[in-house]
């Protein structure tokens, strides 16, 4: 399984290397001046608190299996809510010391929860049934009183079972796979900024069936029906509606 993640990492990398590299040749700066200035996040009183989800009480390792008895797939159950693990609490103090090098971040006051969740999403081709995972970031104090949710499209990390980011968290007891330095960047600043976050591991990835991989339709809809299960999993008047997508490859 390891040398499954190296290999789909090296070759991620490979691919990357030549999008630009006429650019870079000819002495072309990258992103020296962006399209647009970025836009702060409202610097307002913190709203009330997301937590606890009471629903969360599914053992970790039964979310990657199909459940039994599942009603024929059709597009309206498409991130429907299968299960909602809690593995691991970072306090406010430990997100202090894990985001200090992260420039102009200001952190909430609240700790932040993570949980794995299961979701029914459609696989390509369009109109066959999977399932996927996602990890969630919970903060303990939101941003506002209403939030928009954070989809986090994760890069390349390898196609084996056991190189779903999910797996690579856990409550203490396991070895974490998954580098800190990536989980600070890509998913606990969010988090830890007040905004409820989720990162798919893509169907076939830690569940039944092949990873879509390069084929986009696939990670895409199991990264859309990520967004749907965490709607269905917090209180409807805690959420405004938007959808902030960011992800890297």
């Amino acid at each position: 399984a390891s040398a499954s993640c190296a290999l789909a990492l090296a070759l991620a990398a490979c691919d990357g290397a030549t999008t630009s590299a006429a650019g870079l040749d000819a002495g072309t700066a990258v992103d020296a001046a962006p399209d647009a200035p970025y836009i702060a996040l409202d610097a307002g009183p913190p709203g009330m608190a997301l937590l606890p989800l009471d629903a969360c009480d599914d053992l970790v390792d039964d979310l990657y299996l199909t459940p039994a008895g599942l009603p024929a797939f059709d597009p309206s159950v498409r991130g429907v809510l299968l299960g909602c693990a809690s593995v691991e609490t970072i306090t406010a103090a430990q997100l202090a010391t894990r985001l200090a090098g992260v420039p102009g971040l200001d952190v909430s006051s609240g700790d932040v929860r993570v949980y794995v969740i299961a979701y029914r999403t459609e696989r390509e081709p369009r109109g066959v049934g999977g399932i996927s995972t996602a990890l969630v970031y919970l903060p303990e104090v939101a941003l506002s009183d209403r939030v928009p949710l954070v989809l986090l499209a994760h890069g390349t990390v390898g196609v084996a079972d056991a190189c779903a980011p999910s797996r690579f968290v856990r409550d203490g007891s396991g070895v974490s796979m998954l580098p800190e330095s990536y989980e600070d960047a890509l998913l606990l600043s969010f988090a830890a900024r007040g905004l409820p976050v989720v990162a798919p591991d893509y169907a076939g990835l830690g569940t039944e069936g092949t990873h879509g991989y390069a084929n986009w339709l696939d990670p895409t809809r199991s990264a859309v029906d990520g967004v749907r299960a965490l709607r269905a999993l917090l209180p409807a008047a805690r959420l405004d509606g938007g959808t902030i997508v960011y992800g890297h490859s």
